[in-house]
């Protein structure tokens, strides 16, 4: 199945990094940011682009990036956030035992 992806930060850069992951054969299972509306755009783009068999469910919609690396499903962060909270996000993902993807 491949790596199963959680993104971090819904704007543009986040949009770019979840088509590359999907484009890849990775799967993303969740979106996390704090605009819920933003995140929801980027989870249904990602429903129609994955296929149904790899996402059951959908993929979901977390309010924050704590919530996200809570889930145990998911194996990897991509953190596409404004350089300020990389260090903070990838701190704590990385305690939530996830292997993490930034870009500086």
């Amino acid at each position: 199945m491949g790596i199963r992806l959680g993104i971090i930060g819904a704007g543009g850069i986040g949009q770019v990094h979840a088509k590359a992951a999907v484009a890849a054969g990775q799967t993303v299972v969740a979106v996390a940011d704090v605009n819920r509306e933003a995140a929801g755009r980027l989870a249904a783009m990602l429903d129609e682009m994955q296929p149904q068999e790899r996402l059951a469910h959908g993929c979901l919609i977390h309010d924050s990036a704590s919530l996200l690396l809570a889930d145990d499903s998911i194996d990897a962060a991509i953190v596409c956030v404004p350089n300020r909270w990389h260090r903070e996000l990838a701190i704590e993902a990385m305690q939530a035992g996830k292997d993490v993807l930034l870009e500086l």
